[in-house]
C-alpha cells in the first residue's frame, strides 16, 4: 500500500503537472484527498461505532 500511495503522490502528480499542464497548487489538492477522506472516515466510524457501542452496552446491563 506504501508503494501505491508513494507512486501516486509523486510519479502521478508530476506527470500530470508536466504533460498535461495541470497547476501545482490543484495537484497539491488532490493530493491531500486521501488524506482527508480519511481523515473524515475515522471520525465518521468512530462516531456510528460508539453509537452502536452504547446501544449493545445498554441491553447487557
Amino acid at each position: 500500500m506504501n508503494s501505491v500511495i508513494y507512486g501516486i503522490l509523486t510519479w502521478v502528480l508530476s506527470y500530470l503537472v508536466n504533460a498535461k499542464g495541470y497547476s501545482f497548487m490543484k495537484m497539491g489538492f488532490v493530493a491531500s484527498m486521501p488524506a482527508v477522506g480519511g481523515l473524515l472516515g475515522a471520525i465518521l466510524g468512530g462516531f456510528l461505532s460508539d453509537k452502536v457501542w452504547r446501544k449493545d452496552a445498554n441491553l447487557l446491563c
